[in-house]
């Protein structure tokens, strides 16, 4: 009994399967620096109704190509799945201007997640045009990914460091309620 009552008080971990919006749409955030953890939130959501899927995902500043076309080919063919039945948008930020130092994406960072995910996608017919829809800022790929949500879709912010900010500017930009959202 103690162990649920502490269990009960505890701040659930931040950017961990974290609810940043509970009310329509349902925007969750989630650091997914490793496959297995993209891998986990998509089991995570599956049972949420909705009638779409929105992902603004930021790449892996200072951490390498490798770790980055792991990660793009993975969240490629989990949207792979998804788009078989539903409508999916992905945003891709590098978080341009608000990275830390230590978290910058380089270049060759950036075009590895680009060049992946587009080409995982082209290989999956069944998704038609869907593509990458990059944006160098944060703040610029919060619009996109909201830009016209409806309040049955589900928004997921994923990815490490650079995507620290992305849950304050979903609630401080006024996008709670801000026109742009269907029903706002």
């Amino acid at each position: 009994e103690a162990v649920t009552h502490a269990l009960a008080e505890m701040a659930p971990v931040r950017r961990r399967m974290e609810v940043v919006r509970d009310a329509r749409p349902l925007v969750i955030d989630d650091t997914a620096g490793h496959p297995d953890t993209l891998r986990a939130v998509f089991a995570s959501i599956a049972p949420i109704a909705r009638s779409g899927l929105r992902v603004l995902f930021g790449v892996r500043g200072a951490r390498g190509v490798e770790i980055n076309e792991r990660l793009a080919t993975t969240l490629a063919e989990l949207i792979g799945e998804r788009a078989r039945e539903e409508s999916v948008k992905l945003v891709v930020t590098w978080s341009e201007g608000t990275a830390s130092p230590r978290d910058r994406v380089t270049p060759e960072e950036r075009d590895a997640v680009l060049r992946t995910v587009d080409a995982a996608l082209e290989r999956l017919a069944h998704t038609g045009d869907l593509r990458a829809i990059p944006e160098p800022t944060l703040a610029g790929a919060v619009r996109a990914v909201l830009d016209g949500v409806r309040d049955d879709e589900l928004v997921l912010l994923l990815g490490a460091q650079g995507m620290d900010g992305a849950a304050e500017l979903v609630l401080t930009s006024d996008r709670g309620r801000q026109p742009g959202i269907a029903g706002g």
